[in-house]
């Protein structure tokens, strides 16, 4: 994920403050797995623990690749919805706390993330608009 020599990568982790280099550190260390790992929070032997910041990385090594699958068909599909109904202030929202993702680690979920609840209308029934 990051590379050393790649000015572009340099600049973005300049930017996100290192996070591009902590996320590649855990995803050396740890696989990508279906379901998840169990992540190390604190390590005896450097004395701390680097944390996965990017939401993106921390959802997928925690919870697996499946669930990381599931959720970013969901984003999609809202914010594809979203340009289709031409709502724009919720997009504006969303696509906002989708980029908050790049500097969190809670971004997907929930509790940080209350905008993550319009991922249920996409399960709504299109009505029928029948003439009687």
């Amino acid at each position: 994920m990051f590379e050393k020599n790649n000015p572009l990568f340099i600049k973005i982790n300049d930017i996100l403050t290192t996070r591009l280099y902590c996320a590649s550190q855990y995803l050396q260390i740890y696989d990508i797995k279906f379901f998840g790992n169990n992540i190390i929070k604190y390590d005896n032997y450097i004395g701390y623990a680097q944390t996965i910041d990017i939401s993106y990385i921390n959802f997928l090594l925690q919870n697996g690749i499946v669930s990381y699958l599931i959720i970013f068909f969901m984003i999609f599909k809202l914010l594809d919805d979203l340009i289709k109904k031409k709502k724009i202030e919720l997009l504006i929202i969303f696509v906002t706390f989708l980029l908050m993702g790049l500097t969190e680690k809670n971004a997907l979920y929930v509790s940080s993330n209350i905008f993550l609840l319009l991922c249920a209308t996409i399960f709504e029934k299109k009505e029928v608009n029948e003439d009687v």
